[in-house]
């Protein structure tokens, strides 16, 4: 068994149409034509499908909300200054405002994860905002050649 782990894996691409419109500030500034957009969304058709297609038993643990990934962020940026005996002003770990870049550029997959994906596993946990299993689902049959 092989356990691969990731926070957008399985992501599927997205309808060009859905790459018109930004879903940030990130975007609207640093991508105003779409280009990035475009090539992210190619990657995932081009590399990542054809792995995801090698995956015969899908989990998701489903983050509340994209909100809740920021503020999971911010909670594990500060676990690590605690550990390492580090001052919020520490420019080793990001503030409340590199954070929000930092994940800006994975927004527009989180979201686009936490709507389609849920119907494309086999099990689904549905997380509360203190990362607690609140409802658990099976969607898919599991199906093994």
């Amino acid at each position: 068994m092989v356990i691969i782990e990731g926070w957008c894996l399985g992501t599927p691409a997205q309808d060009k149409a859905a790459l018109q419109q930004p879903v940030n500030v990130l975007e609207a500034n640093e991508d105003p034509d779409a280009r990035w957009r475009h090539y992210v969304n190619n990657q995932i058709v081009v590399h990542y499908q054809p792995l995801y297609e090698q995956i015969d038993i899908w989990a998701m643990l489903k983050a509340p909300s994209f909100d809740c990934v920021y503020q999971w962020r911010l909670e594990q940026e500060q676990k690590l200054a605690d550990r390492l005996g580090m001052e919020q002003d520490d420019k080793r770990i990001m503030s409340p405002a590199e954070i929000a870049r930092f994940i800006e550029h994975y927004q527009r997959l989180t979201m686009h994860t936490l709507s389609s994906l849920p119907s494309q596993v086999h099990y689904l946990y549905e997380l509360d905002s203190e990362r607690n299993i609140c409802a658990a689902h099976q969607p898919r049959r599991i199906t093994l050649s």
